[in-house]
């Protein structure tokens, strides 16, 4: 029984070892991943693309930082020298950013390609405090006009020539010439106020991410800012995309960027706008969008594919959730992002590459999944190495750290600390997460960059940091309200909203009333997507054998949500681990009594049975049950033997007249009851324990 038991344990060491192993051949793919673009920047001769990529994933920085240079041009801060656009010079202006250079000409040479967007329905809303009666002025060209708000807040007054209020009595309207004017509004009562947008034509409504807070008889005003960033004399949308988040990682003001992307992301899935705002912005409505557009796999696989490129989109959707946030031996602790590293480690090139070693895509994907969280090791290609400039003031030591060529997977490099080798790098520990950022601790507050300059009504503190990536420094900390203190509701599953939605901690919050939606459902095939795959099933489109979830509501009855899809099952991958530890329990009961278990199934195959013995074996002519046969075989016999007693006494038949019939009559005498052996009697014992565990 012992040697059983260490042979279980050794069992359940391997499978612990071999789970520790998986993640460590993650973070060698990684490691591997990083080794296999130092080569290719090593011996290639790069175009400004894939130098401006390379450096955002520190491979070789000198020589990545030298072709941007060429590129530059020669009287403005724009790239490239042939013909300044956009989109590139955003681009360089992240790369810059990401290495610690100073952008303030490149962001300004940016917001000179600024234009004003037109075609949008804008609207001012006013909402009070815990949903009172209240009377207001609405003031603009220095005159005021009456507004009064019922309990229901809905709106009645003379609003002069630039507002009217809408048919649905909740916000009003802005005239399109009175876009440029300024409106400032007073009440007295507590209130806020908000400006929403849409397209001229309709469609989905927009809540501004500013919103001004006012108490009883204050002032406060709002004035609409909206624009685009132009490529010759049109508004173009990637280059808006790129500008904007270019923008935001430099701490610049983007957000009368954000409409233009808003209202036009429906007509430019290619470009993935939810994942360009889920990383400005933040926020439940792009998170929503962008999780939904992942492509899964069986398997739990995933990965985006819109404009064709699935490697390039996926780095899009992974700089937009926040990276993989490796840790120690594992090399992805997002759970966002866990299958789509998984998808990545299984396409691999050889080299250890992807999108068959192309550079600029395998340099897209360490920057936006692993970023500087884990650094190539080794001498690669033509034995330059990995160089990053060190550019801080203060020395690594006086930081902790420690200068070396390569840094462990434990720790991160660091620039602001100088190593006096500069193909050295900086190796600090990692961050503590039960430690306050430097943000917090000199009394700020880290929250998303649209909060802070929003409800939160703070500033942005640029000089300290947070240890989150995608939050900033404000003066002023942000609680998102729930949606019962805005004024509104939650609409239920067969609901829609009656156009405005603001964000709550709720969840999507419906500020002018949920109504029954229209329910559509499918006849046949043609009446879904077919481009997307979609089919017509129990009258509701879908992917065969996926359906996108993010809860067990999603699902029909019956039905639960397991890693995004809607299963019967109590869960793909629970299931199959709870079938494994079954087997595995089996399976060692089978070893500890399998010689129990063979003399059982022996004796079940009728080996053991005793009967009545009649001509040529039991049972009769022949042998029926297959003992004897045509020769007259007599049955082996159980107990007996040359020299060994039989284990019991054999019945023989009596003859005895009758008195009716001439023949005699046989009347078997009943065997005595066999007295059973110590074997037997473990044997029973075991047959019983079993037949309890299975039920």
């Amino acid at each position: 029984m012992r040697k059983r038991v260490i042979e279980i344990l050794i069992f359940v060491l391997i499978i612990i070892g071999l789970t520790i192993n998986v993640n460590a051949q993650n973070v060698d793919k990684v490691q591997k991943a990083y080794s296999c673009l130092d080569s290719l920047v090593g011996n290639t001769t790069l175009t400004l693309d894939e130098a401006i990529f390379a450096s955002l994933a520190n491979s070789r920085i000198v020589k990545a930082e030298e072709k941007i240079k060429s590129e530059k041009s020669a009287t403005e801060s724009c790239w490239p020298k042939a013909g300044c656009n956009v989109k590139t010079t955003a681009q360089v202006a992240i790369a810059y950013d990401h290495l610690g250079r100073d952008t303030k000409d490149i962001t300004k040479w940016l917001l000179s390609k600024n234009g004003t967007i037109s075609g949008f329905s804008w609207y001012l809303q006013v909402t009070i405090d815990n949903s009172e009666m209240s009377q207001c002025k609405i003031n603009y060209d220095n005159a005021d006009y009456p507004l009064s708000i019922n309990n229901e807040m809905k709106l009645s007054g003379n609003l002069g020539s630039c507002l009217s209020i809408d048919p649905n009595g909740y916000r009003m309207r802005i005239n399109n010439n009175c876009a440029n004017k300024v409106f400032g509004v007073n009440c007295d009562k507590g209130f806020k106020i908000n400006l929403l947008y849409e397209k001229n034509s309709g469609g989905t409504l927009y809540v501004s991410s500013r919103t001004e807070s006012g108490s009883a008889n204050s002032w406060k005003s709002l004035d609409i800012s909206a624009k685009c960033f132009k490529e010759g004399n049109a508004c173009n949308y990637e280059a808006s995309l790129w500008a904007t988040a270019a923008l935001y990682s430099t701490n610049e003001n983007y957000e009368a960027f954000v409409p233009y992307l808003s209202v036009l992301m429906e007509e430019n899935p290619r470009l993935m706008p939810s994942a360009f705002l889920s990383y400005i912005e933040g926020g439940s409505q792009h998170y929503e969008k962008l999780i939904q557009s992942k492509f899964s796999r069986p398997q739990e696989r995933a990965y985006w594919e819109v404009s064709g490129n699935r490697y390039y989109d996926t780095a899009l959707g992974m700089m937009a959730l926040g990276g993989c946030k490796d840790s120690g031996e594992e090399a992805c602790t997002n759970p966002d992002l866990k299958d789509v590293a998984n998808f990545l480690f299984d396409g691999q090139t050889e080299k250890g590459c992807w999108n068959n070693n192309n550079l600029k895509d395998t340099a897209f994907l360490l920057y936006a999944g692993w970023g500087e969280t884990l650094i190539q090791s080794g001498v690669i290609g033509d034995g330059g190495g990995s160089v990053i400039i060190i550019t801080g003031n203060e020395t690594c030591t006086e930081l902790e750290g420690t200068c070396r060529a390569t840094c462990s997977i434990s720790e991160r490099t660091t620039d602001e600390g100088s190593c006096p080798v500069g193909e050295e790098f900086c190796c600090v520990p990692p961050y503590d997460p039960n430690s306050l950022p430097d943000c917090e601790v000199n009394n700020n507050y880290c929250v998303e960059r649209g909060a802070c300059l929003g409800d939160a009504g703070g500033e942005l503190v640029s000089e300290y940091e947070c240890s989150i990536s995608n939050l900033v420094c404000c003066s002023q900390d942000y609680v998102e309200k729930t949606c019962l203190e805005q004024g509104g509701e939650i609409c239920l599953d067969d609901e829609v909203c009656n156009n405005d939605i603001v964000d709550s901690s709720d969840g999507a919050c419906c500020k002018d009333g949920c109504v029954k939606g229209e329910t559509f459902e499918c006849t046949e095939n043609s009446e879904c997507d077919e481009e997307a795959g979609e089919i017509c099933e129990g009258g509701e489109c879908i992917v065969p054998s996926e359906k996108g979830c993010l809860n067990d509501l999603e699902c029909r009855e019956g039905e639960k949500c397991d890693g995004g899809i809607c299963t019967t099952g109590a869960g793909g991958s629970k299931t199959w681990i709870i079938i494994l530890i079954v087997l595995i329990i089996l399976i060692v009961i089978a070893i500890i009594f399998r010689n129990k278990i063979q003399m059982f199934l022996f004796k079940r195959k009728g080996k053991g049975k005793s009967g009545p013995v009649g001509p040529n074996g039991p049972g009769g002519p022949a042998g029926r049950f297959g003992f004897g046969g045509p020769m007259g075989r007599a049955p082996p016999r159980f107990g007996g033997g040359p020299g060994i007693r039989p284990a019991g006494p054999i019945s023989r038949p009596i003859i005895r007249p009758s008195p009716v019939v001439s023949k005699p009559v046989v009347v078997s005498r009943p065997a005595p009851a066999k007295k059973m052996t110590e074997k037997e009697k473990d044997m029973e014992d075991t047959l019983k324990k079993l037949k309890k565990m299975a039920e």
